[in-house]
């Protein structure tokens, strides 16, 4: 290039300097024409730096004569000429001739690169913070990875090319993983936008596009992560997978155990279908024994009763003693089949004295037979218990089994009953079985009570037993809320002690055996008015048991008999029956389906009752007294039948002559006209109707009244001096003392008849009000 001056001047050159163009960039004058070597040439260099070499020569022309070589400053281009192979470009200085041997000529194309990124409209900067993050440490052209949070997911990319000569400049770009085809951009543009672009990993590809149409060979490329948020981050997956896997174990687990306790509930079920048919057919096989049985020890009693000669006598006391002995055998084989070893607990009112006397009498024959003395001693409790009498016979008899089996001949057994101690409201008894036998080591007593432990020292005394007698009885006595202890030295014997313990209550003071056992026709005709025998109906399958009762009983009372519950249903509908004796399992219908609708209808609702059956397992009883006044089973002593007969025509014939006495009662009361005494009358009244209800009280009363309750307490207490509550237990208290007056019902009979349920409340406020206990207040009636 050489630049020429307009006008000639002397002297030095007064061009510019090569430091002072450093860093300029060579203006382009105008656009290269058609044909001209410059329309292809491109500047080795776009513009110069201080250290930079120029790679094209120029000639300047200065004015004032004189020809240097100068770099071109920043003299403002005023026009410029294209003739042939150069190019003229006039400055203020003077012109320039650009030559093309000053420009190297190449077929290199310029690469592609990313020269931005936006966010929101916002470019973003290296080191720049985004939120919490940096998205770039360096330029992005430069970048290999950008990363990305999950909220930054929407951004725009910029690039170029950087060649400026093409008036029709297109880009193609395209995002792997999102879209795999090409986009072309518009003429002119140079960014592509993404709006929420899904979490993953990413490749953008950019290239321009060249004249041929094709796209640029080596585009520009950048690796794009857009990250998940937490809860879809790997780690946030590889927990999801652990509960996964736990919820499905749990699932699996779950699914597994439903099926086991389906699996198991079905065998259950099995089972218990199969133990009460086991239970079933041995209670039918115990009824079958024991209707004969029945009668065997029926005519046997007789007989013994009337013999004369003691050698038969001893012969029939003989066969009636096993007769009963099959009779126990059949109810345990009964009971230990449904009560699952003890496992049912039945309780019933018990003299422990005469319970424990009844098992030593058994036993002492045999212990005799051996050799052992025995005596037999008790104190006078008067108390009654709450036991289970199947349980605690056998607790009784394992005592006395295992101190009969460990007793040589010419030893003793001692069975006692005394009163252990006593507090204010409970008494406890001791029933002591101690034998001068082998006894026991000191270091096997505390393991004797275990199930199925059998003491080392007596294997060969014992070489039979099971190991389970001494755990029934410590099972059966906590059963009861009692205690078992031993005392044992070997060589010279053992001592058991059983405690029980009862309440010190008025209610559980037993009543004078003679007037409760030995109750006689006597007692009967003090209270039968009628010119009749009393009529029984006897409902009853078995031929054999009707005839043995109605020859025995016969001259005293007229019976009448059926041999179903249904035929009993039209018997008692066609004559005047004063007491019910039927069994239960019967065909056609059973005396428990028979007992239901005799309790029914309103006109037999109170006939006494008396279930008299060889079915004895642990639920019949229970269900018997749902509707029966006693329950008797077979086999049966016919003089206890007798006397529960007449205790319960005994107790009807009072209750009817109660009735009648009311009904005269009331019919006295109606013919007085006075306004307070027809007030008390009918709150009497109400109170007489529910004093049985022990839920009966003031609040309740004003609700069934035609009064207002403050007219009620305001009456009450003006007529009587007491308020509500104080007068329904008057009311009560003084029903009380009239059935005590009669001595017929016990004092617990009494107690539950005008609402009250505890004993020793009852007993209190029978004391407060007529100053002595109601057994007291019962015996001084007596007498």
């Amino acid at each position: 290039m050489r630049r020429r001056s307009t006008a000639t001047a002397t002297g030095s050159s007064s061009g510019p300097t090569p430091d002072s163009i450093s860093g300029t960039r060579i203006p382009s004058a105008k656009s290269p024409v058609r044909g001209s070597p410059y329309g292809s040439l491109r500047p080795t260099r776009s513009a110069y730096g201080p250290s930079a070499t120029p790679s094209c020569r120029h000639t300047t022309s200065v004015r004032g004569g004189g020809i240097g070589h100068h770099r071109i400053g920043n003299n403002p281009l005023l026009s410029c000429l294209i003739d042939g192979e150069k190019v003229y470009a006039g400055t203020t200085d003077g012109y320039h001739v650009i030559s093309s041997e000053d420009f190297s000529q190449s077929n290199e194309t310029l690469r592609t690169r990313i020269t931005g990124l936006n966010i929101s409209n916002h470019r973003i900067s290296v080191g720049e913070r985004v939120g919490n993050d940096v998205l770039l440490t360096r330029n992005i052209d430069i970048t290999d990875r950008l990363v990305l949070p999950h909220n930054r997911n929407s951004f725009t990319l910029e690039f170029s090319d950087f060649d400026f000569s093409l008036t029709e400049h297109r880009y193609a770009y395209r995002l792997k993983g999102l879209n795999d085809d090409w986009q072309i951009t518009e003429n002119g543009s140079n960014h592509a936008t993404f709006i929420n672009l899904p979490t993953g990993s990413y490749l953008f590809e950019v290239g321009s596009i060249l004249s041929d149409g094709r796209i640029q060979e080596d585009p520009a490329t950048l690796q794009i992560e857009v990250r998940p948020q937490w809860y879809a981050g790997p780690i946030a997956w590889v927990v999801y997978a652990l509960l996964f896997v736990v919820l499905l174990a749990a699932t699996v687990s779950a699914v597994r155990a439903r099926r086991q306790l389906a699996l198991e509930q079905a065998e259950r079920d099995k089972a218990l279908k199969m133990v009460k048919m086991k239970s079933d057919f041995l209670a039918n096989l115990a009824h079958e024994f024991k209707t004969p049985l029945s009668i065997i020890l029926g005519h046997v009693g007789k007989l013994i009763s009337v013999e004369a000669n003691s050698l038969y006598c001893q012969e029939l006391v003989s066969m009636q003693r096993n007769a009963e002995k099959m009779h126990r055998l059949i109810d345990k084989m009964v009971t230990d089949n449904e009560t699952d070893n003890g496992a049912l607990f039945i309780p019933s009112a018990t003299s422990i004295v005469e319970l424990t006397r009844k098992v030593y009498d058994e036993f002492a024959p045999a212990m005799a037979e051996k050799g052992i003395n025995t005596r037999f001693y008790c104190d006078n409790i008067r108390y009654i218990f709450m036991l289970d009498r199947v349980k605690i016979e056998s607790v009784l008899s394992n005592l006395l089994s295992n101190a009969m089996k460990f007793t040589p001949a010419g030893g003793s057994i001692l069975v006692s009953v005394t009163v252990g101690r006593e507090t204010g409201d409970l008494i406890y008894a001791d029933i002591t079985v101690e034998d001068t036998g082998v006894g026991i080591r000191p270091e096997e007593l505390p393991h004797i009570f275990n199930q199925y432990y059998r003491a080392a020292s007596n294997q060969d005394r014992n070489s039979h037993g099971s190991g389970i007698g001494l755990y029934l009885v410590k099972s059966i006595v906590e059963m009861h809320k009692g205690t078992v202890s031993v005392d044992s030295t070997p060589g010279k014997g053992s001592r058991f002690t059983v405690r029980l313990s009862t309440m010190k209550a008025d209610s559980f003071i037993m009543q004078d055996e003679d007037r409760d056992e030995n109750v006689s026709l006597y007692s009967l005709s003090k209270v039968w008015n009628h010119e009749r025998k009393p009529i029984i109906l006897l409902v009853e399958d078995n031929r054999d048991i009707r005839d043995f009762i109605t020859a025995s009983l016969g001259d005293d009372y007229t019976f009448v008999c059926a041999e179903n519950g249904k035929q009993g249903l039209e018997l008692l509908a066609g004559n005047k029956i004063d007491l019910v004796i039927t069994d239960i399992m019967m065909p056609v219908m059973d005396g428990l389906q028979m007992s239901r609708r005799i309790r029914r209808s309103m006109a037999t609702a109170f006939l006494p009752i008396i279930i008299l059956t060889g079915k004895n397992g642990p639920n019949v009883e229970l269900e018997s007294y749902e509707f029966a006044d006693a329950f008797i089973s077979k086999p049966f002593s016919l003089k206890y039948l007798n006397s529960r007969i007449i205790q319960l025509l005994i107790k009807h014939e009072q209750y009817l002559e109660k009735i009648r006495q009311e009904q005269m009662m009331t019919a006295q009361v109606e013919e007085i006209r006075n306004p307070d005494e027809v007030f008390l009358r009918e709150i009497t009244d109400l109170i007489n109707a529910h004093i049985d209800d022990p839920d009966f009280s003031a609040a309740r009363l004003c609700e069934l009244s035609r009064y207002s309750s403050k007219q009620i307490y305001r009456k009450i207490k003006q007529l009587n001096g007491m308020g509500a509550v104080e007068f329904i237990r008057e009311v009560r208290l003084r029903k009380a003392a009239l059935y005590l007056k009669q001595n017929k019902l016990t004092v617990t009979e009494v107690m539950y008849m005008v609402g009250f349920t505890t004993p020793s409340y009852f007993s209190k406020c029978f004391k407060a009000r007529f100053g002595v206990t109601p057994s007291e207040y019962a015996a001084s009636e007596e007498k």
